[in-house]
């Protein structure tokens, strides 16, 4: 039902996975983005500006607008 309600969604996983694997800062990224998800009007804030961010912080690189919109493609709802 989750799929057909288009209820489920997968977390980024560009270069490194944001939740799961492998362990890394990523998850501090992955439990915002995994807020937003659940709770969007708890996290108004534009996802791309705080992956921009957080990449720019985290690794010392600012990502391009494709590079962010490539990270967040995954982040889109599943359909069936």
């Amino acid at each position: 039902p989750a799929v057909r309600n288009g209820r489920l969604y997968l977390a980024p996983a560009v270069p490194f996975g944001w939740i799961d694997f492998p362990p890394s800062i990523n998850r501090l990224l992955g439990l915002y983005w995994l807020g937003k998800v659940i709770y969007p009007e708890l996290f108004p804030e534009d996802l791309r500006s705080r992956v921009r961010e957080f990449y720019t912080r985290a690794y010392h690189r600012a990502p391009s607008d494709g590079q962010v919109e490539e990270l967040l493609a995954s982040t889109r709802k599943l359909r069936t």
